[in-house]
């Protein structure tokens, strides 16, 4: 039985996707553990760390014997190009379980990671910036650019145009780049096209409003 790859998993073809019906592929004990497993499914309602953006957290509901457990998935990585869940519920080959996603931080995950390329893409198009890192956090995300020289009015001028995209709720898809490659190269209508594995919202209206909060320089 074999899993779906990195790029070709539910949650990345879909991201508002909330549970999925799933097969145990392998389950082995955690190298690092001894009472979690390191679970594949044959594909993943929960997005693995990677390319910046945490891992989703989430559930695994099995039924055995009549009863209905529910085991929390408590990290999810990627290891030779599959997605893994890790537990410490032991499962077996070929069992069939519902995941699902922890839908608050998914949903903070999609707006925040849309945001940023949002946020990069009117940089570079209105004030030729270049985002060298950016990092995805708890409460808020975090841009850098390749300037030591960016003023106050220049932030308060981006932070109105990414607003005004916002407002123009612009689709927000995606392609693969080549039709028998995992690379997945995420589109702002009209605006940017960026490859990224990450889960993204649907339209920028999806956003809601972006605010520039703090900044610092670094030398």
């Amino acid at each position: 039985m074999a899993s779906a790859t990195l790029g070709r998993l539910a949650c990345q073809k879909n991201s508002f996707l909330r549970e999925l019906s799933a097969k145990v592929v392998s389950c082995v004990r955690a190298p690092d553990s001894s009472s979690d497993f390191d679970i594949v499914f044959d594909d993943s309602v929960l997005f693995p760390e990677g390319g910046g953006q945490p891992g989703d957290t989430g559930v695994i509901e099995k039924i055995r014997d009549g009863q209905t457990s529910s085991v929390p998935v408590t990290k999810t990585f990627t290891q030779d190009g599959n997605c893994v869940l890790r537990s410490a519920q032991e499962l077996l080959v070929g069992d069939e379980v519902v995941l699902r996603v922890d839908w608050s931080r998914r949903l903070d995950h999609m707006q925040q990671h849309s945001a940023q390329h949002l946020i990069s893409a009117v940089a570079k198009s209105t004030l030729d910036l270049n985002t060298t890192t950016w990092l995805l956090g708890a409460t808020k995300c975090n841009v850098e650019f390749d300037s030591t020289s960016v003023t106050t009015a220049q932030l308060e001028t981006l932070e109105s145009q990414v607003n005004d995209v916002i407002a123009e709720a612009r689709p927000v898809t995606f392609h693969y780049k080549y039709e028998d490659s995992d690379i997945r190269v995420v589109v702002i209508d009209g605006l940017d096209l960026n490859p990224c594995c990450g889960t993204h919202v649907q339209h920028t209206g999806q956003l809601q409003e972006c605010r520039h909060v703090s900044s610092r320089i670094f030398t």
